[in-house]
């Protein structure tokens, strides 16, 4: 995508932002679209210093991230370019937060390209130029994996008849969940509390706690996804405290192993060297809502994460699939001799066993444990149940049950299961030059399946006519298409259902 096709297409979005007018909170226009149970923000106010950050919750409002619903500004996207820091149009001044938040005296502004739009999938997109990069900010809010999350993707790309650069992102992401400011924050690897990096390898997913591990089931998460289901993992990851990560997080950050208050998360990439004229360079990450569920006791079970596993273009994702069990001391004496035992199940395999050991627990002490599954069968459209045991020398035992669904991920394996109107997600994606979409129609009638560009002109029709009942499968050839952003739409009667899928040449 070329700075001068961004800039017309920010003239054609906006023609579809019309038709969703924007909402003002008094002190900010804003730009929001809800999926399922799951919100997205944007600052739209040109006025604003702050213009194109964005904050996420649940559809009811309540935060994921701090500002939500009113004041999207605490949490940015950073670039580097050939050594050189650029901040996402920032900082202070009305609503601010406060002078030069996120943008320390030696970083640089990004200048605003395109002002945030809405787009045809209920994507809202900003564009940037960092020095002579441009950077494309894609907020979506969606269902994946069976959780209700937010896609935060970032295009990157040097224009045409320019250098070559070294690109490096960073992506800062200021949690609160509900009121608490200071949610405490898990991941893949364990609890402890204490702002910690990661690299080589970052976890597979983190989580950010209303009130903690120990919370019950009706209290909210916040997930992410950082590997996995279509998410780019990234080379850094931290959790930590947000004055620091706001103010001091530069690409060489080390975190201090500190306790945390005021909670936030990094994400790193390193892009390597970007070279004039080439596709856009995409990382992708998730945030919402997940699964929570526990069993209260002295030992408190707790799991949480993903509960289905995801259709990738070269099948499920995640697998394995990561069990996150969080174990709470909450009584008044030590706990001794804890373990976590998952008994043999048919079609899960525990690569790194089913029994682990966690030793003595102190009172109000949390220890983790991550058991890899990988689902070995062919069945689909089926619940797995699996039960997690913790037991002690001297607590009383405690057990939790949960499930994983396994969904049909190609159209052989969906024949025997009941019809219903749907479109999959094109695979591979993003792809060059061909994908294939599978879509299924519960009745025998007309049928249309065909691509549009950003600007609503349709590129390619791929199914036009009266079609049979059932699950099909259809290939999109896009070798003469430019890289960039399409969208594919099935219609049938007053069924409609529309998807995106990118061309990376």
């Amino acid at each position: 995508m070329r700075l001068s096709t961004l800039i017309l297409l920010s003239i054609v979005c906006n023609v579809y932002a019309m038709e969703k007018p924007v909402t003002s909170n008094g002190s900010r226009d804003i730009l929001s679209s809800t999926s399922g149970n799951i919100s997205v923000i944007v600052n739209n106010n040109l006025g604003d210093s702050t213009v194109g950050r964005f904050t996420i919750g649940t559809a009811e409002g309540t935060p994921l991230m701090f500002g939500h619903g009113s004041d999207p500004w605490s949490s940015f996207v950073r670039a580097e370019v050939d050594g050189e820091s650029f901040v996402q149009h920032c900082c202070g001044g009305e609503g601010g937060g406060g002078e030069r938040i996120g943008a320390p005296v030696d970083v640089n502004y990004m200048t605003l390209v395109t002002a945030p739009v809405f787009n045809m999938d209920g994507s809202i997109s900003t564009s940037y130029l960092a020095g002579e990069v441009v950077i494309t900010q894609i907020v979506t809010p969606g269902t994946i994996a069976g959780q209700d999350l937010v896609s935060i993707e970032y295009e990157v790309e040097v224009p045409a008849s320019r250098t070559a650069h070294d690109v490096r992102l960073l992506l800062e992401i200021d949690t609160q969940i509900g009121e608490n400011d200071a949610a405490p924050i898990a991941t893949s690897f364990g609890y402890t509390g204490l702002e910690t990096c990661f690299e080589a390898p970052v976890p597979n997913t983190w989580t950010a706690f209303e009130e903690g591990p120990d919370q019950g089931d009706s209290l909210l998460v916040g997930c992410g996804i950082l590997n996995g289901s279509g998410a780019v993992a990234p080379d850094r990851f931290a959790i930590g405290s947000w004055p620091s990560f706001s103010y001091e997080s530069f690409f060489d950050y080390e975190c201090s192993g500190s306790e945390y208050g005021d909670s936030a998360v990094l994400l790193w990439w390193d892009l390597g060297t970007l070279n004039s004229g080439d596709a856009p360079t995409l990382v992708r990450t998730y945030y919402g809502t997940c699964t929570h569920t526990s069993s209260p006791g002295e030992l408190n079970v707790a799991w949480t994460g993903t509960s289905s596993l995801w259709c990738g273009p070269n099948g499920y994702e995640p697998n394995p699939i990561d069990v996150n069990v969080l174990v709470t001391n909450t009584g008044e004496e030590a706990c001794t001799g804890v373990s976590v035992f998952m008994p043999t199940v048919d079609c899960l395999y525990p690569v790194a066993g089913n029994l682990f050991s966690i030793g003595e627990l102190a009172p109000g002490a949390t220890a983790s444990v991550s058991i890899p599954l990988v689902y070995i069968c062919d069945q689909c459209d089926i619940d797995i149940e699996y039960t997690i045991i913790v037991s002690s020398d001297d607590c009383p035992s405690n057990e939790l049950a949960t499930s994983l669904y396994v969904p049909c991920c190609n159209v052989a394996a969906a024949e025997e299961h009941p019809l219903e109107f749907a479109l999959g997600q094109n695979y591979p994606n993003p792809f060059n030059p061909t994908t294939t979409i599978d879509f299924s129609l519960a009745e025998t009638g007309i049928a249309h399946l065909a691509v549009y560009n950003m600007s609503g002109q349709r590129v390619a029709v791929l199914v036009d006519g009266m079609t049979e009942s059932g699950h099909h499968s259809v290939s999109f050839d896009a070798t003469t298409l430019c890289s960039g952003v399409y969208f594919y739409t099935l219609q049938a009667g007053d069924q409609l259902a529309t998807k995106k899928l990118v061309l990376m040449k």
